[in-house]
């Protein structure tokens, strides 16, 4: 994606070493030298992600090895800074970052939704909240009786600061399911 926005092209996925040296060639910029260099561990990683996304990978390969991971994240930063200076450019500083977003730029909001027909102090309402650096923050309020799991499931999904678990409880402190979870950063 990153090539893709240097280089003002889309698709280089499919094909990426013939479409990355023409998007270079349309650019008046000569094409990487693939047989050599930074390049060549493109292709190698590149190989790497075509297993995890196209492969059929046994369960204990799911997850790449740390070393594999960061070897890839490595490759991938030098890579991506080469297309940049190719092109006279300065790269982005997120290639660099490392930090975790465990308090976004420029601060955080956080807000309850009330679901229609909610009344909020009815003591069989269903509140979901999240617990962020030790503290419950309430998502959400569901009407008495509500399944809470696909709720509890879309603040999983969707969250990108490191919760550390999601409630649901009926009324103020009846807790009905906690899942405890792992993220990185937490």
């Amino acid at each position: 994606m990153a090539c893709e926005e240097a280089l003002g092209v889309a698709h280089l996925g499919m094909r990426f070493k013939d479409r990355l040296t023409s998007a270079f060639q349309k650019n008046g910029v000569p094409a990487p030298d693939w047989s050599s260099g930074v390049w060549q561990k493109v292709l190698r990683i590149y190989g790497l992600r075509k297993d995890y996304v196209h492969g059929d990978l046994p369960q204990e390969r799911l997850l790449a090895p740390l070393h594999e991971a960061e070897e890839a994240i490595f490759i991938s930063r030098e890579a991506i800074k080469e297309v940049f200076h190719l092109l006279g450019r300065t790269a982005p500083s997120w290639v660099d970052d490392d930090t975790n977003p465990e308090m976004p730029r420029g601060g955080m909001a956080h807000g309850t939704a009330i679901r229609a027909g909610v009344d909020p102090s009815d003591p069989d309402r269903v509140r979901i909240v999240y617990e962020f650096q030790g503290r419950e923050y309430e998502s959400e309020l569901l009407p008495a009786g509500t399944d809470p799991e696909r709720s509890m499931e879309a603040i999983v999904r969707k969250t990108i600061v490191p919760i550390t678990a999601v409630r649901a409880y009926r009324g103020d402190h009846d807790l009905m399911a906690e899942w405890k979870v792992r993220m990185r950063g937490t």
